[in-house]
């Protein structure tokens, strides 16, 4: 059954901006209990705690927008609205309609901390579902394309935009590619329905392609689009075998498809526990699972990828690098993916990476553990993590831990191996690899960056304790 019920984009565009500041300014706790009951869990509530907490809105306005009904004195919502990053966005309530339309997921969550933030010109948004990924880059973006094959979707996001104040968003309906032919962007986003199974009844989960071939074929697409050195963020599901590492079918679709690729993997189901988990049920016998893993044994499908892939387009040699142990990210992740790409893009070998500087993020920790055993303590390897961030952390040898509290982003490498070397009285042709192999891991995970050599940058160790194991 198709759904029918859409939020309107009422005449007088000042009510939709006034619901707009009463949502986001719940700061009462009534009126943000009444609000959060509303929209955030769908519950009806009483129209004098609704009137309350809406003033200077009456609820007749809400029903005028399409957002609740009143029947028998309790207002009852038809959609749910969840602020994310001082925006509020407006989605289904949830239910099993083919065309529905969610509003703040996680999988969108995760796809907007891992997009890449700068001033661009054009960007394209594929796949937009309530338009979050749209509106939140229309930020920093001149102009946003956002396309959807569901007309329930562009409803949404055209009501989102409106109700945002957001002007420079562009809705077009179609499949695919096919509304922004002979186009190109300096940013792309999806969130696409990359779900592996037979089915094809939602639209916003299912392709109808078969296998991973939805997101066999973006990887394969997107670079079209992208002008020079423009980024393309893919959220994706992908097959591979039992015994076969997560990234080679990703490795064999960035060949040779201009682009520099960062391959992002979170986690890899057996297909019985994939079917089970998007039929949101446990029971063996579940109809749904049994037609998927029938599905899965049919093709030979061993285990289901999920993850993302970061694109970027440039002319000349490109690299591929695997993050391996990613978790989630843990925020906006788009500075550590641009200082990951920017290490790559100075490959250099261990005498040239002894005349660099260095700088560490700010905001990151270096955490350490003792363990104390037959009478003494022993070092654990130390943990290099930057919050909010990739969720892409570095685990390094305890002895380098003295080379990170001298990198003071003006010192070269070979510099900070000298004053460590003699500081901690260990033969600098032992530093010396060390050194090298920890600022490399370091770059590798966006946790370092080059710099001049002329730039100031406070000292990572200023008022830390001596680490574990100073001297060697």
């Amino acid at each position: 059954m198709q759904a029918t019920n859409s939020p309107r984009v009422p005449a007088d565009l000042r009510r939709l901006h006034v619901l707009c500041d009463v949502v986001l300014g719940a700061g009462d706790s009534s009126d943000e209990t009444a609000l959060g009951d509303l929209f955030g869990h769908g519950l009806p509530v009483a129209r004098r705690s609704v009137a309350a907490a809406i003033t200077p809105l009456a609820v007749a306005d809400l029903e005028d927008m399409g957002v609740c009904v009143l029947r028998g004195g309790r207002v009852h919502p038809t959609v749910s609205i969840t602020e994310c990053d001082g925006l509020i966005f407006a989605g289904d309530l949830g239910g099993d309609q083919p065309d529905q339309v969610g509003g703040v997921t996680r999988a969108g969550i995760t796809l907007s901390q891992l997009t890449v933030r700068k001033e661009t010109a054009a960007t394209l948004d594929l796949g937009t579902g309530c338009g979050l990924q749209a509106l939140l880059s229309a930020e920093h973006s001149a102009h946003v394309t956002a396309i959807d094959v569901n007309p329930r979707a562009l409803r949404f996001a055209a009501f989102n935009a409106a109700l945002n104040g957001i002007e420079n968003v562009e809705l077009a309906q179609g499949s695919w590619l096919a509304p922004v032919r002979g186009r190109k962007f300096d940013l792309v986003v999806t969130n696409p329905p990359y779900v592996i199974s037979p089915d094809s009844t939602f639209v916003y989960r299912d392709s109808g392609l078969p296998g991973d071939a939805i997101s066999r074929r973006l990887v394969h697409d997107i670079p079209a689009i992208l002008n020079e050195h423009g980024t393309g963020t893919i959220l994706c599901n992908w097959v591979h075998g039992s015994d076969q590492p997560w990234s080679a079918p990703l490795e064999e679709w960035v060949r040779d498809i201009g682009c520099d690729a960062l391959l992002l993997h979170y986690a890899s189901d057996d297909p019985r526990d994939y079917a089970r988990r998007w039929n949101q049920t446990t029971a063996d016998r579940d109809p749904g699972v049994y037609d998927e893993c029938e599905y899965y044994q049919e093709r030979g499908i061993e285990a289901i990828a999920s993850g993302a892939v970061v694109l970027r387009r440039r002319d000349g040699h490109n690299w591929v690098h695997t993050l391996t142990g990613a978790e989630a990210p843990t925020g906006p992740a788009g500075e550590q993916i641009q200082r990951l790409f920017a290490g790559h893009d100075h490959p250099v070998g261990e005498e040239g990476l002894l005349r660099e500087s260095f700088a560490l993020v700010e905001g990151h920790s270096v955490e350490q553990t003792l363990s104390y055993r037959g009478g003494e303590y022993a070092n654990h390897p130390a943990i290099v993590r930057t919050r909010p961030g990739l969720g892409a952390n570095a685990e390094i040898d305890p002895r380098a831990v003295h080379l990170l509290l001298a990198c003071d982003g003006t010192s070269t490498l070979g510099q900070i191996i000298e004053r460590v070397a003699e500081r901690v009285s260990m033969p600098r042709e032992t530093l010396t690899p060390l050194a090298v192999s920890t600022f490399r891991t370091l770059l590798d995970r966006g946790l370092l960056e080059f710099t001049a050599g002329d730039t100031h940058v406070a000292r990572v160790g200023s008022g830390l304790p001596e680490p574990a194991g100073a001297r060697t």
